[in-house]
């Protein structure tokens, strides 16, 4: 049977592929040949990748929702657009969980001329410019070209601030995105000293697993919201599922939602965020 990518491209259904997505998300061994095996006996002409996604997920909500949200991470992260600034705001909360101290949209004069930084995150006594790519097509990888101007924006603007902070910091730049990055794109910043952070990259400490180790969810990862409720809720700037935990069912329901969706909701999110 075929399915249709969300490229446009078809490719033969996997049995293998399927499983092996599941495995890396943690789901355990005798749910994921359930899922797969389930999936395949239900597949019909003109299925999508989205439809199996889907249907998969709802199988695991049935289980575990730790489970069910740590599968459906990436398209959560990629659901935060399509505008990129919400994955600005994303990140800079995502930082802010890891205690960094954060401005976003700041203006830094360099050497030459002054940039736009996305974030500015500060620990340890280290400035880090963090240039937050968002990409909302499936399939895109981030290249070589977007990683030698972040490196020559931090080439311009470090040399001055060096010299004219008060802070006397030094200055990073760190370039987070939610697409993996090319190999060339990873030989050139590990010449240049520049940090990464993407999707499975790097081995460690790398986009998803920086939103596991805090639980700094995206809203858009609790399976019962709805398009609408999404907007709502990145409306009010509520960007984490966390944001949502001090709210009653009643004050869900009073941001325009359902009261099944309400309840839904809640549910997911403090069985979520259950210590």
């Amino acid at each position: 049977m075929d399915i249709k990518k969300a490229t446009g491209r078809h490719e033969a259904f996997s049995h293998a592929k399927l499983s092996a997505s599941l495995r890396r998300a943690g789901v355990p061994g005798h749910q994921v040949e359930q899922v797969s095996s389930a999936i395949e006996r239900g597949l019909e002409p003109g299925i999508t990748s989205t439809d199996i996604f889907r249907s998969a997920l709802r199988h695991l909500v049935k289980e575990d929702l730790d489970t069910a949200v740590s599968y459906g991470l990436r398209r959560a992260v990629n659901s935060l657009g399509p505008e990129g600034f919400i994955f600005e705001q994303y990140v800079e909360a995502l930082l802010r969980a890891y205690g960094y101290k954060t401005e976003r949209n700041v203006i830094m004069q360099g050497m030459c001329v002054d940039h736009e930084i996305d974030v500015l995150a500060k620990k340890d006594h280290i400035h880090y410019l963090i240039e937050a790519k968002y990409r909302n097509s499936p399939g895109i990888k981030t290249h070589i070209d977007v990683v030698m101007y972040a490196d020559a924006r931090r080439n311009d603007i470090a040399p001055y601030q060096e010299k004219n902070e008060k802070e006397k910091a030094r200055h990073i730049m760190w370039l987070i995105t939610n697409t993996k990055f090319t190999r060339k794109s990873i030989q050139y910043a590990e010449c240049r000293d520049l940090l990464l952070t993407g999707w499975n990259y790097p081995k460690e400490d790398n986009l998803q697993d920086l939103i596991r180790k805090k639980k700094a969810y995206p809203v858009t990862v609790l399976p019962s919201l709805s398009r609408a409720g999404r907007k709502v809720f990145v409306e009010k700037g509520m960007l984490l599922a966390q944001d949502i935990l001090p709210y009653t069912e009643e004050q869900i329901q009073g941001f325009g939602l359902s009261v099944q969706e309400a309840r839904s909701i809640y549910r997911e999110v403090h069985e979520l965020l259950k210590k």
